[in-house]
């Protein structure tokens, strides 16, 4: 999409239509500042048209912020999703809502399935759990942390965790920077603390990854075989293929790591950091200068998820897509979103106020609007009146009212409105007294598929343009 006055780069022509476009195959490092930021509930295609996205279908109503998502797939290949609200787990069998857990506090719990048809579960306060799909049973002798991840045979724990061994000999100790697992002993995760010998040495299960700051570990993944540790102050991997063989390797030194816990995979490790979208690799690389706009210093809730090899984020209600193919940005809005998840077809939202949604799987589009960039025309003196502005789009399959707002030196005016369904283009004369720049805007409901945005001063002094 594009607003024209004379020659844009990085643009390709429709030489039918003579309308231009931007490209949208460019590498993140060279994306211009202003990509995204003008465009709002709006997708690109390769071509940059620009098009109208589905609203997400609302499945379930719980009153209280939704904290985290999870899809158990059983072993009898039925699916439930789990969704702890406030500081209740509910299940969700794609008709019925029912709770049957509720925390001390509403910290958000960690999951594991796949083995025994069980699902474990992980709270930072209360601890331990599993769940069989009818009853939920404190498991002893197990440490409590931010997050749970299964990697082969073995289940892992990390993230502010404090040991909880109850049996002589006691521990409580407090260990942020601890990653501790256990194997399988008797059909089930509950060897947390059973040490062995291993040429005639002791092997603990836990890890300790001291750093000189002494880093809270703020993630933890699994990518190429290899355990991804995040901390407050770097990225460490862990690899080997059994206990005794662990290796240790710092990766990355720096601010640039994961926030609560916010990683997703696709063709690299992707994680959401405090300056954004980073690429995990031998240095931490900020991939999200094109959305700098959107990304504000703090935020409250933060979830990472791949939905159709796209990246998802969300810092609050502004989330971000970020194409892994045509390496571009897109911007949505969705008033108090907390949380993002995928699974299989579906990628889920939670909200603040308890709702829980599939995203674009809606009837009807999000509110959408689309800013051009800033047409300067230097000194107004120069330039008559009128001015034509034509908005080449889709031919819409319902009707839909598209509001058409211009700025004009930062104030914005009434230019008209109009129907998608009635026509391919529509034309407007600008009669505005003269103006230095103006910017164009365009805000709807309904269904759109925008190609070009052309504003043209038909006469001046020079002559033509």
């Amino acid at each position: 999409m594009a607003i024209v006055k004379n020659k844009i780069s990085n643009s390709y022509l429709n030489r039918e239509s003579l309308f231009k476009g931007l490209l949208t195959n460019i590498e993140p490092e060279n994306l211009p500042d202003g990509f995204v930021p003008e465009v709002k509930n709006l997708s690109f295609d390769i071509q940059g048209k620009l098009n109208s996205v589905k609203a997400p279908l609302q499945i379930g109503s719980l009153t209280n912020p939704i904290k985290t998502i999870f899809m158990w797939k059983k072993d009898n290949n039925t699916n439930l999703l789990i969704v702890q609200a406030g500081n209740t787990l509910y299940k969700y069998d794609g008709t019925t809502w029912t709770s049957f857990k509720t925390f001390t506090t509403a910290e958000p719990a960690a999951f594991s399935g796949g083995f025994f048809d069980t699902l474990y579960i992980m709270h930072h306060t209360d601890g331990f759990f599993s769940y069989n799909g009818t009853t939920v049973t404190a498991m002893q002798d197990a440490p409590k942390a931010k997050y749970l991840f299964l990697w082969t045979a073995y289940l892992f724990a990390g993230g502010d965790l404090s040991e909880n061994k109850q049996t002589p000999p006691q521990d409580t100790t407090y260990a942020p920077f601890r990653v501790r697992w256990s194997p399988i002993v008797d059909n089930s995760f509950n060897g947390w603390y059973q040490a062995y010998e291993y040429g005639g040495e002791t092997v603990n299960n836990f890890i300790d990854f001291r750093t000189p700051e002494n880093s809270n570990i703020t993630g933890i993944g699994v990518w190429n075989r290899r355990i991804v540790v995040f901390t407050e102050n770097s990225i460490e991997e862990l690899y080997g293929y059994k206990p005794e063989a662990f290796q240790v390797n710092t990766i990355y030194k720096g601010h640039l790591t994961c926030l609560m816990n916010s990683i997703a995979y696709y063709d690299y490790v992707y994680y959401i950091s405090p300056d954004g979208l980073c690429i995990m690799g031998k240095d931490a690389i900020k991939v999200g200068d094109a959305y700098k706009k959107y990304w504000k210093t703090t935020g409250t809730y933060y979830s990472l998820a791949q939905y159709n090899g796209n990246i998802y984020g969300n810092q609050d209600s502004d989330i971000f897509l970020y194409s892994t193919q045509k390496r571009t940005w897109e911007h949505y809005y969705f008033a108090n979103t907390s949380y993002l998840y995928s699974s299989s077809d579906t990628l889920y939202l939670g909200t603040t106020d308890g709702k829980v949604y599939k995203w674009e799987k809606g009837s009807t589009y999000l509110p959408w609007e689309v800013k051009t960039k800033v047409i300067n025309y230097g000194r107004s003196d120069r330039y008559k009146r009128p001015v034509q502005l034509t908005i080449l789009h889709d031919k819409a399959t319902t009707s839909s009212t598209v509001t058409v707002t211009g700025i004009f030196d930062d104030t914005s005016k009434s230019i008209g409105t109009f129907d998608p369904s009635t026509a391919e283009y529509h034309t407007f004369w600008i009669s505005e007294p003269l103006f230095r720049k103006v910017q164009i805007k365009l805000s709807g409901t309904g269904e759109i598929g925008i190609k070009a945005i052309d504003l043209i001063s038909k006469i001046r002094v020079t002559g033509y343009v």
